[in-house]
């Protein structure tokens, strides 16, 4: 149900303790468009994961409902709205006229509406990404405004399309249009003021589009559903075209399945797990107009038209159930999810923001206790080194991480914060102190005798030292600019260089020659290092709105987590140094603030969900896969072999309680398994992926006997037998190095592993890039 509040004011925005079960957090469909967010479709799902516990705690939550945060007595914007679309702080909405409406949403319960835009031609549907938003505009086709002042928002490029604009979405450089009259358009946006066709697909009767990996998933209501590949935009090939039962409208795509709106009709569920042969699942009648969708985990939020917004519970797709029902003013027609909260707008309904409640009961873990408030976490050799502002270092043996032991400790001069480990010597950054007029930036800290760690140097910068990445002879520290130090003698560490062109350095990664700075602005900068005496910057990019905590580097993208209450994970392509490109990003919680890695997986702290697990073994389409949920804030993360481990602190008193900190382990290995995995069915995945020379495949048989494993192009022509005979149930790896059955290498694109035995089959997506 809904509870209108009687002040927008009696609302705390403090991390909600009213969470749903675990489960998936994803971009929306919104109106006629796919993902309506700050980024091309980054779904997000959370699987529970359960480990042993030295105690169990259980928390009674609130049963699920929605709550409607703004107020109905003060309307916003226009009445009549068409699409909304996300970007950090900033909400963006359609009028179906000629305007563009902006909204700051930093107050979900009291959102403000900043600027109001003129728009040339008929403001259909919006995509936000970056420092740009993008709207298809009926007659005019597509506008492009530049966001870097969003309290005025400025058009600068357009590009015809010569029918009725509709929908729009973007990945990397590329925008596709949909036009309901000319068809399907690519548009490439190395230059936003004037944006190139790059191709034109004839596919009149499109009204919704989303996007699928390398896929492009279009549907209308006489057209159906259609799938294309479009790993090379400039000649997208078609894969299906299924018709659909009822009037389809709009389509939103999550892991193997697609969902589509249809009016009265309700809603249909189609099974992509083979995107060349689509096949419909079911259908399910949902009360008023669906048009609207969105998919959060095992959740689809359906706008209703006038029977308001309804909670879908799809944990078994084939069987859908309505969970939860809520009225909103006037006729709901889109939607756009952020975590907990919906984004609604519609005829009559103007802007509205509701929070959904959701019931949790987590599995507290055991944790060993640690006084004071801790910084990072850094994992070597079964022992944790943690920094703690009031008591300094403190080494923990985790070699059993169920129960972590205390084993050494020192107080080092000010309050410690950053944590780096190499070999016998741990590097530990300060905050800005002085006791005798002396700064202490750096300590080095020789720890072959964990149970009697001594400092055996410092190195003095005016400034706090937040972050600490070591390579070799080389440490690079973080604080107001990012410090180059020779370490090769530890006793006497040397500052080699500064790199003052970042505005608020928060983290840095060393691959190769080149060093990675996640800052204030820009948001990530790329600076070759070959000559540590003379790095040069080579390249940039700039999310507006965002503020980096930490960042990691893997294979040919980095991972950026925001702070300052920005709960979500930017994903950004590094494999030109020059211009690197934000690809999408990901919603997580409220805040993040630490980032850690393992193989396909990434890790991260949120201080409202503790850990987010991220699946980016297809960095373009990444996904959440699993929420903790719990009272404490998680302020570093760090993995090492099967675990993870985290620093976290109450973020409450609970029952009385003294708010506590400490360090939490949690068991991963379980968690690589791919999502196609069930009992008695066979599962397939490929890491890395994407990837250029080689691929492992991975597979999994639920029984022994004669098994298939194959790659097949995206018309379904086998071009590849990896495997073909006897094999053992469990787990198998497998090689593919590119090239087909002739030693041929493939065309750059996207291709399909197929694993069939003892009649369990299973399929999974791996892309070629050149």
């Amino acid at each position: 149900m809904f509870t209108v509040p009687p002040s927008p004011h009696s609302h705390s925005h403090s991390p909600s303790h009213a969470h749903s079960r675990p489960s998936s957090y994803a971009q929306a469909s919104s109106g006629v468009q796919s993902p309506s967010a700050c980024s091309p479709s980054w779904r997000h799902s959370a699987i529970a994961l359960v480990a042993c516990a030295v105690a169990l705690t259980v928390i009674v939550q609130p049963s699920l409902a929605m709550e409607r945060l703004t107020s109905a007595a003060r309307p916003l914007g226009s009445s009549v709205t068409t699409d909304v679309a996300l970007c950090g702080t900033h909400a963006f909405v359609t009028t179906g006229g000629n305007e563009l409406e902006v909204f700051d949403v930093s107050n979900r319960a009291e959102p403000t509406l900043m600027a109001v835009v003129s728009i040339s031609g008929e403001s259909q549907s919006v995509f936000a990404s970056g420092a740009y938003a993008y709207v298809a505009a009926g007659s005019r086709g597509l506008t492009i405004l530049d966001l870097s002042d969003p309290f005025a928002p400025v058009p600068v490029g357009t590009a015809t399309t010569g029918g009725d604009a509709v929908d729009v979405l973007v990945t990397g450089r590329t925008a596709f249009v949909l036009d309901r009259i000319t068809g399907l358009f690519a548009f490439d946006l190395t230059e936003p003021s004037t944006p190139a066709l790059l191709s034109q697909t004839d596919l009149p009767g499109g009204t919704g589009l989303a996007l699928r990996g390398q896929q492009i998933l279009v549907t209308g209501p006489e057209l159906g559903l259609h799938t294309f590949d479009v790993s090379h935009p400039a000649r997208p090939a078609s894969l299906a075209a299924a018709p659909t039962p009822g009037k389809t409208t709009a389509v939103q795509a999550f892991g193997p399945y697609a969902f589509l709106s249809a009016g009265e009709d309700g809603i249909e569920v189609w099974d992509l797990g083979d995107p060349t042969d689509p096949a419909l699942v079911t259908q399910f009648d949902t009360p008023g107009t669906a048009s609207g969708i969105g998919v959060v985990g095992n959740d689809l939020y359906v706008a209703g038209g006038a029977s308001g917004i309804q909670l879908v519970d799809i944990t078994n797709p084939a069987r859908p159930q309505i969970r939860e029902r809520g009225s909103l003013p006037g006729e709901v027609q889109a939607l756009a999810l952020d975590g907990e909260f919906v984004y609604a707008v519609g005829d009559g309904t103007g802007f509205e923001v509701v929070r959904v409640l959701r019931p949790v009961a987590p599995q507290v873990r055991g944790h060993y206790e640690i006084p004071g408030r801790l910084w990072q976490v850094a994992v070597d050799a079964d022992l944790a080194y943690l920094t703690s502002e009031e008591n300094g270092l403190q080494i923990v043996d985790v070699s059993v991480p169920e129960a972590p032991t205390l084993v050494g400790q020192l107080e080092t001069p000010g309050n410690a914060c950053g944590i780096a480990v190499a070999g016998d010597y741990a590097y530990v950054g300060s905050q800005a102190w002085h006791g005798t007029g002396v700064w202490t930036g750096l300590n080095v800290v020789d720890v072959s005798d964990p149970a009697s760690p001594r400092i055996v140097s410092a190195l003095p910068i005016p400034f706090s030292v937040t972050n600490i990445t070591l390579d070799g002879d080389l440490a690079y520290l973080v604080a107001n600019a990012v410090y180059i130090v020779d370490i090769a003698d530890p006793e006497g560490p040397e500052i080699l260089n500064v790199i003052y062109d970042t505005s608020g350095p928060a983290a840095v990664e060393r691959q190769g020659r080149f060093l990675y700075v996640a800052s204030s602005y820009p948001s990530l900068q790329i600076v070759d290092i070959q000559d540590p005496r003379s790095p040069v910057i080579l390249g940039s990019t700039r999310m507006v709105g965002f503020r980096p905590a930490d960042m990691i580097v893997s294979g040919d993208f980095a991972y950026l987590c925001g702070s300052n209450n920005i709960g979500r994970v930017h994903v950004v392509d590094v494999r030109d140094p020059s211009a690197p490109v934000e690809t999408g990003h990901v919603f997580t919680g409220i805040g993040t603030s630490g980032i850690s890695s393992a193989g396909s997986r990434v890790y991260v702290a949120d201080v409202s969900y503790d850990v987010v697990e991220l699946d980016v073994s297809n960095p373009y389409d990444p996904v959440a896969e699993w929420l903790e949920y719990s009272k404490w804030m998680a302020v570093s993360i760090a993995v090492d072999g099967e675990y993870a481990f985290v620093l976290g602190r109450q973020t409450s008193h609970w029952r009385g309680e003294i708010p506590k900190s400490g360090l939490r382990t949690y068991r991963i290995a379980d968690r690589f398994a791919t999502d196609l995995a069930a009992p008695g069915l066979a599962s397939a995945q490929a890491i890395p992926n994407p990837f250029r020379g080689w691929t492992k495949v991975e597979f999994e048989l639920p029984s022994s006997g004669k098994a298939r494993v194959s790659v097949h192009d995206v018309s379904g022509r086998e071009v590849r037998t990896l495997h073909a005979g006897q094999a053992d149930a469990g787990r198998h790896d497998l090689y593919w190095d590119g090239l087909d059955s002739e030693g041929r290498v493939v065309p750059a694109g996207m291709y399909w592993i197929r694993v069939s035995g003892q009649g369990a089959n299973a399929s999974g997506q791996v892309v070629r890039i050149e």
